[in-house]
């Protein structure tokens, strides 16, 4: 039986021409969030670099997450025309991944490409401190609609939650103005 009480990790590093990511544990809403800054950052520091997302590691994952691994996917796209890689197993997030169409946005190997004793990444600090809870719903709605831009199979699966998502944003903001005095 997997732990997945486990803390999230990420480390990150250069191998050859290619930006690597490998995450650890479960990546759940609280790591994309501490993530997705940090990994926007990181990948415009070059823009040629091809991008390996590596998910040997992965104990669990949920759309939080997934939604900042599609926009790793189509930043990727944008900037080189190129597929990035995601390393994963076949196991139930490898299945998830699929179910999702993953398979259409990154190129989907069932191992790390690279010779690990040539592989040097950097931890990256996740900083698990949370964020107000309207900031948080911001994240999780935008990563809730970087799934969906995945497929059309996906917008209509997410549909029905980034509507849930925008409507209880639409209320917080509403009640957020109202106790500060807004409109």
């Amino acid at each position: 039986m997997r732990d997945f009480t486990s803390a999230p990790r990420a480390f990150y590093g250069q191998v050859d021409a290619t930006s690597v990511l490998r995450l650890t544990g479960p990546i759940r809403y609280v790591a994309a969030q501490a993530l997705r800054q940090r990994v926007d950052e990181l990948f415009r520091a070059d823009a040629r670099a091809g991008v390996l997302v590596d998910l040997s590691a992965v104990d669990a994952i949920d759309s939080t997450a997934m939604g900042l691994l599609a926009r790793i996917g189509r930043a990727s796209l944008r900037r080189s025309a190129r597929r990035a890689v995601l390393a994963c197993p076949e196991n139930d997030v490898a299945a998830t991944l699929r179910a999702a169409a993953f398979d259409e946005l990154f190129v989907m190997l069932e191992q790390y490409p690279f010779d690990e004793s040539a592989t040097t990444l950097a931890e990256l600090p996740l900083d698990r401190t949370s964020a107000p809870s309207l900031e948080l719903g911001r994240i999780v709605l935008d990563a809730h609609r970087d799934l969906a831009s995945v497929s059309a199979r996906n917008v209509e699966a997410y549909r029905d939650v980034i509507a849930a998502l925008e409507a209880d944003l639409r209320v917080a903001g509403e009640a957020g103005e109202a106790g500060t005095g807004g409109a």
